[in-house]
């Protein structure tokens, strides 16, 4: 009887039969509320699929025109074949893929919500990145209103391979955290790999016009 009744539960919602028909007029009315129900449900799930579907092709369709747009550009101002291809290289890896996820300035209301609770968001989203630094582990600890604000002031970025994030004499900008890929410091012909985990250019945190005395790529 249990399997019967899904069955027959299964059959209000989709479009296959079975032989069990109403025997009364309370029995018919039980029915015809529940292959409304179903129709309602049924109609809801097709319409929640065919949004996301859409939504996928809208986001293919617009990183093509961008694709496309991008190629022109470099025939048009006759940019070289190799410089080309890299730059379209590092879009189809990179940038492809993030437009695929909701990055933190699409969400408009994170802009509207109280300073306080933003402030906490930033801290959530960061500070288990940051704190494999003893100072920022213990500014969580001992003092959490201001490892916020530090939060706050984060941001992130990606860095194909091959590119150059400085050279020696650059005036330091930035402290990094490499939470992806790894980079390579070379300085006096001397090379240090900085792997997922860990930092880099700390001395820009209390060092006024620090300058740079390597590269890193």
């Amino acid at each position: 009887q249990y399997l019967t009744s899904l069955h027959w539960s299964l059959t209000q919602i989709t479009p296959g039969s079975m032989d069990i028909q109403p025997q009364n007029i309370p029995e018919r009315a039980f029915a015809v509320v529940v292959l409304i129900a179903g129709i309602i449900v049924f109609s809801s799930i097709v319409s929640s699929i065919t949004s996301a579907v859409n939504n996928l092709k809208s986001i293919g369709a617009r990183y093509d025109k961008q694709r496309w747009v991008l190629r022109r550009f470099f025939r048009e101002q006759q940019v070289s074949h190799e410089l080309a291809s890299r730059v379209t290289r590092y879009a189809d890896s990179i940038i492809r893929p993030q437009q695929k996820r909701v990055g933190r300035q699409e969400v408009e209301l994170l802009g509207l919500l109280p300073a306080s609770l933003r402030n906490e968001v930033m801290l959530e989203l960061f500070h288990k990145l940051i704190e494999v630094h003893p100072l920022f582990l213990s500014l969580h600890s001992e003092i959490k209103t201001v490892m916020q604000k530090i939060c706050c002031k984060l941001e992130t970025d990606n860095f194909p391979k091959d590119d150059v994030l400085f050279i020696p004499g650059e005036m330091a900008q930035a402290m990094y955290w490499v939470t992806h890929g790894s980079f390579l410091y070379i300085m006096n012909q001397a090379e240090t790999p900085v792997e997922t985990g860990e930092w880099f250019c700390e001395p820009v945190l209390w060092v006024t016009e620090w300058t740079h005395k390597g590269s890193m790529e």
